[in-house]
């Protein structure tokens, strides 16, 4: 297929000596005709079109912004280019759905683990395909306070509101909100244990840890995070020594 770039150019011409010329070659292997040296006697401006036919065949690029694997649940955002063609572009991927986010950008939200292909086509034809591999997002840390266990005074912990579950150095920035979490500690010799259903550590589960000694533990543990995906992630337990 040759296809066909019009370019307007202003020439100026009346009286033009052409001193030399040569060839070249551009990115797409399209031989130009170059002028190494014009010399204009009385210049007077010409709006003139310069035609250059190609017969390199279409070509495209996908480009991952953020990650070079697309993760269930989240949205992953890609850049698409396409060359040498004036047809209509369309797009399709082969595991979930593509979106266009307009100049070029798109999101990519894929339902299963394994492979999907984006396949980009031009007036129904093909012109190519890339295939990803996809997965499921890693599990996130909780935390309280920013730690995840060892020493702290009492009244640093008594002053913490939430148990936060993050992914820490990960290209996407994504929320992990808690559900659930159980506070326990020995207390009189005895087991004592509090759940709260979400987030927020709970006026009981403070006053726990308010007849906390030096010396004691106390656990945060069963720490339950919903992922995007909609799945519920199990977490580590966070183990503090009261100072």
């Amino acid at each position: 297929m040759i296809n066909k770039y019009i370019f307007w150019l202003p020439l100026f011409l009346i009286g033009v000596i052409i001193l030399g010329t040569t060839s070249c070659e551009d990115t797409n292997n399209v031989e130009i005709s170059r002028i190494d040296t014009v010399i204009i006697i009385d210049p007077v401006v010409v709006l003139d079109t310069v035609i250059i036919e190609t017969d390199a065949p279409p070509s495209f690029n996908i480009e991952v912004l953020k990650q070079q694997v697309f993760y269930i649940g989240v949205d992953n955002p890609i850049e698409i280019s396409v060359l040498n063609t004036t047809g209509k572009i369309t797009l399709a991927i082969s595991n979930g759905k593509i979106t266009s986010k307009g100049d070029g950008y798109y999101v990519a939200n894929v339902k299963e683990v394994g492979t999907t292909t984006i396949t980009i086509s031009a007036d129904g034809k093909i012109i190519g395909e890339k295939e990803f591999h996809c997965n499921t997002l890693p599990d996130p840390v909780a935390s309280v306070g920013g730690k995840r266990g060892g020493s702290i005074s009492k009244a640093s912990l008594m002053a913490q509101k939430y148990v936060i579950a993050q992914l820490h150095n990960f290209c996407i920035d994504i929320q992990y909100p808690v559900v659930e979490f159980t506070v326990s500690a020995i207390k009189d010799g005895f087991l004592e244990e509090i759940t709260s259903n979400s987030t927020i550590i709970t006026t009981e589960q403070k006053a726990l840890i308010k007849q906390l000694k030096s010396g004691d533990k106390v656990y945060f543990e069963d720490i339950r995070a919903q992922a995007p995906d909609g799945s519920i992630r199990a977490l580590d337990v966070i183990v503090f020594r009261i100072k």
